[in-house]
């Protein structure tokens, strides 16, 4: 559209992706005569991606969704600590089981070229509480050694009818 070159020998250079119709007339005392042929031109594609819940407990299930630039053939995808650690989808669903901080990468191509792009600790999977005491009983009276890990608040019931809040009641 608009571009045209009276060289013998031109380039171009299209700036995006696309099939394009390019036509040359050649001409001499005698008259012209007009060629047209169809060319697609691709580019690489430019690699990035989305993902939502960015944190949450295990097991925790994440959705990546690639926001890549351009046509793309491949997608491959690495998740570490992820099931699955790898997929070839374009928007995959992975599940991270172990507490931790976590990366992702995408790598995409086509017949022009691969880009990647890489995410690090992006994914936190929270750990759920793990609730253990200990005790030792002095006639009536009970000492706790409170020894849970990854817990923010704690609800004692005694038995009794009498109840705690307290990390160390």
């Amino acid at each position: 559209l608009g571009n045209n070159s009276t060289q013998e020998n031109p380039t171009h250079t299209y700036a995006q992706s696309g099939n394009y119709t390019v036509t040359l007339t050649a001409s001499n005392s005698c008259g012209s005569i007009t060629m047209t042929q169809e060319v697609s031109i691709l580019t690489a594609p430019i690699a990035g991606f989305e993902f939502t819940p960015g944190q949450g407990c295990i097991p925790l299930t994440v959705a990546f969704t690639s926001t890549a630039v351009g046509q793309v053939d491949n997608y491959l995808w690495t998740f570490e600590g992820g099931d699955p650690a790898t997929s070839t989808e374009a928007n995959p669903i992975v599940i991270f089981n172990n507490p931790g901080t976590y990366s992702a990468t995408l790598e995409v191509s086509n017949a022009s070229g691969t880009d990647l792009i890489s995410q690090s600790q992006i994914i936190e999977a929270l750990p759920l509480p793990i609730p253990s005491f200990t005790t030792s009983i002095d006639g009536l009276i009970m000492s706790i050694v409170n020894s849970s890990q990854y817990a923010d608040t704690y609800s004692w019931d005694f038995g009794d009818g009498n109840t705690s809040n307290e990390a160390n009641p």
